[in-house]
């Protein structure tokens, strides 16, 4: 990041410089370098409050039936013949 806004601010003095060759260019430095610190500081809190305006996440939807967490049995037996402990039934 470092060397990014060091090119960043060495073509803005030469470019500000080609342009106006009356300028400054110490000066030119100097106020190109002050921007960046100033931009560069601003755009910490400006990003975190674009970040708090984006939607919630959607919330998922329940199951369709009661799952024991414990076993990963169906509560209604018969319906599920992963029930341990319960016999399957026939028709199952």
């Amino acid at each position: 990041m470092l060397i990014v806004g060091t090119l960043l601010l060495l073509s803005g003095i030469l470019m500000a410089t080609t342009i106006f060759p009356h300028l400054n260019v110490v000066a030119v430095a100097g106020y190109l370098a002050l921007a960046m610190v100033l931009l560069g500081a601003a755009a910490g809190p400006v990003l975190r409050w674009l970040a708090r305006r984006q939607p919630m996440a959607p919330v998922a939807p329940a199951p369709v039936r009661e799952i024991d967490r414990n076993t990963g049995a169906c509560r209604h037996w018969p319906c599920c013949s992963r029930s341990p402990g319960r016999p399957v039934p026939d028709w199952a």
